[in-house]
């Protein structure tokens, strides 16, 4: 077994009018029960969308990674996306994260924010506490950030109940976790 390093789900496709978009998807679309936090976004713009693209191409080379006929085709699929010219559509920046991003993108999150923190995840464990919770923690008793965390399920190891518990512990420091039970 072998990771592609994304957990998100991914479609890519011609939008019939010369363009492409890729919707990418926190849960899957066809067995979630929608009961938690779950995220879809569309993107129109040609060079993000090549960028997806091109890491699609990556994740299809499989467990040894060696470059084959599909991880090429869809490397130069994404290139040709890529280059394709903008559209006057508003833009928002984004960035791809992939598995090994979010401890840092969350770290960064907290020490660059002035006023509030709001976080949600569809769920929270042990990883949350170091990950989350903590630099959270130290933004808030830092800089007097308000954090707010929203969570929908705990793990084995940390239940919603658990989760919920440290409510009262983080209220004075400006941190406050909840658990959502229906979004």
């Amino acid at each position: 077994m072998f990771s592609t390093e994304s957990h998100s789900k991914i479609v890519v496709s011609d939008d019939g009018r010369g363009g492409w978009f890729a919707a990418i998807g926190s849960c899957n679309w066809l067995g979630s029960p929608f009961e938690s936090f779950e995220v879809s976004v569309k993107v129109r713009d040609p060079a993000f969308c090549g960028r997806i693209v091109r890491h699609l191409a990556t994740m299809s080379m499989g467990r040894e990674t060696i470059w084959n006929e599909l991880a090429t085709d869809i490397t130069i699929l994404g290139r040709r996306i890529e280059m394709m010219p903008r559209t006057s559509e508003r833009r928002v920046p984004m960035r791809i994260l992939l598995a090994s991003d979010h401890a840092a993108r969350a770290l960064e999150a907290s020490v660059k924010a002035t006023r509030r923190l709001f976080v949600t995840s569809h769920r929270i464990g042990v990883a949350g506490w170091p990950m989350i919770i903590l630099p959270a923690l130290a933004a808030a008793r830092a800089n007097g950030v308000s954090a707010h965390l929203y969570f929908g399920k705990g793990t084995e190891t940390l239940s919603a109940k658990a989760a919920g518990e440290p409510t009262m512990d983080l209220g004075p420091s400006g941190v406050k976790l909840r658990p959502v039970y229906i979004p």
